[in-house]
């Protein structure tokens, strides 16, 4: 029963994880891929990491050296991260009765 209990929550882990991953919006993934083609990854040491030493800066507006990003990408890339997510079928919130 261990066994399959610890297959099940590795199993979850993953599906969350990739879930996760595949919610980075199309500019922002694009960002992601100029940071990795100068050479930044996710799996060296801190100097060359891609999240904190190439993307984070390049979105905050700062220069990174050996990566060009057009300034319309990153507009575009911040607009998308901040975007409040759609309702299905064009549902709409109701309001409380207390607000009326």
């Amino acid at each position: 029963m261990k066994v399959v209990s610890m297959i099940l929550i590795v199993t979850l882990t993953s599906l969350a994880s990739g879930l996760a991953l595949a919610v980075t919006p199309p500019a922002c993934e694009q960002i992601q891929n100029e940071c990795g083609e100068a050479g930044f990854t996710r799996d060296l040491p801190a100097g060359r990491d891609l999240m904190t030493k190439c993307y984070e800066p390049l979105l905050k507006g700062q220069d990174v050296p050996g990566v060009k990003v057009d300034s319309d990408l990153v507009k575009t890339c911040n607009l998308q991260l901040h975007q409040k997510p759609k309702r299905a079928n064009g549902a709409r919130k109701r309001r409380s009765q207390s607000s009326l």
